[in-house]
């Protein structure tokens, strides 16, 4: 199983040294967001120093948490222009969890950011989002099926429920409730992922032509170590 974690500023500090050798294979980072009232783009309080930080042990995604009341544009840019010289191993996602907009608005700004980020990037981003929240604010769409899915589904089943759009998932987000400690973040527990294939898979399907070996993941572990006092 290839699991991954994403992580805010929430998470606080992180040691990412840990993260790898509790064997995450990836990790998710949030760049940022836009204020839901003043309509005002925000960077997530620990995106400097996490996407500095995380590509070193870790392939690297970020994520943006969408508002659709405000300018899809506008969002992308700012979102994009965080991203830049930033080392993304995954896509960038546009996390869709809230409406307060018709589905035809929800529709053309959720269509405006991606092709914003896109452009800007070079890279097609992807998308997060569960099949509760993305079958209200956007419904069934042709264009959806274009981009990843990474779908947020906390459930015991052997697969999540898929929004309207596509047929299958490229990573879900099973549980909200990981280990913190286990996974060097300072957070009680942190949202885990699994890619919906094989370790091969997951690094044919992301580019990856190197994965950290034993040696690499063990010197991690010593860091960590180190840290929590321990010497030998």
């Amino acid at each position: 199983m290839v699991i991954g974690a994403n992580c805010s500023h929430w998470q606080a500090a992180i040691n990412w040294g840990q993260m790898a050798a509790a064997d995450a294979k990836f990790v998710i980072v949030r760049a940022g967001s836009i204020d839901n009232l003043t309509g005002v783009c925000y960077t997530d309080h620990n995106w400097e120093a996490n996407s500095i930080e995380a590509p070193k042990h870790l392939p690297m995604g970020s994520y943006w948490y969408f508002r659709p009341k405000y300018s899809g544009v506008v969002q992308g840019q700012y979102f994009a222009a965080l991203l830049k010289d930033k080392e993304l191993k995954l896509p960038a996602y546009i996390d869709v969890e809230v409406g307060e907009v018709s589905q035809d608005v929800a529709r053309t700004r959720i269509q405006s950011f991606l092709n914003t980020v896109q452009e800007a990037t070079g890279k097609k981003p992807g998308i997060y989002t569960s099949a509760s929240k993305w079958n209200v604010i956007v419904g069934n769409v042709p264009w959806a099926a274009q981009y990843e899915l990474w779908v947020a589904h906390y459930t015991t089943a052997i697969k999540p429920y898929i929004p309207w759009g596509w047929t299958d998932y490229t990573l879900w987000q099973y549980t909200s409730k990981g280990p913190g400690a286990t996974y060097g973040v300072s957070s009680a527990s942190i949202d885990l992922n699994r890619f919906n294939g094989t370790e091969d898979q997951f690094k044919e399907h992301y580019g990856l032509s190197h994965a950290a070996s034993i040696e690499e993941r063990l010197s991690g572990l010593e860091a960590w170590a180190r840290t929590m006092g321990y010497s030998g």
